[in-house]
């Protein structure tokens, strides 16, 4: 069912609220932040925003997300660099490999089949 709520911050904070209770582990290092923005993607589908906004609420609650840990500060600006370096074209590249548009062993050059 997909919601009817369309203001990012408003799914920001929902989807924020939804992660806490499902990563619920102390440690937060690059692993679990991709954990987390993938429950994110599969969490924003329910909203009816353009693509560009489910991407931009995605990595908004991953960085609330490193925001709120219990985390050094060193690591914190490790996890945020890869949020505003990597993670948008990860992003990018999971929907492609999603919607069929590339397939894995386009991204492996077949190393993995």
């Amino acid at each position: 069912m997909t919601s009817t709520v369309t203001d990012p911050t408003i799914i920001s904070n929902a989807i924020f609220a939804q992660i806490q209770t499902m990563f619920t582990t102390k440690t937060l290092d690059q692993a679990s932040i991709i954990a987390i923005l993938t429950s994110s993607m599969q969490l924003v589908e329910a909203y009816n925003v353009d693509g560009d906004i489910k991407k931009s609420i995605v990595l908004s609650v991953a960085s609330m997300v490193v925001a709120a840990a219990p985390i050094s500060a060193d690591l914190k600006a490790t996890l945020n660099g890869f949020l505003l370096n990597t993670a948008p074209a990860m992003i990018d590249t999971l929907i492609s490999v999603a919607n069929g548009d590339i397939s894995i062993s386009q991204l492996t050059g077949g190393c993995c089949s």
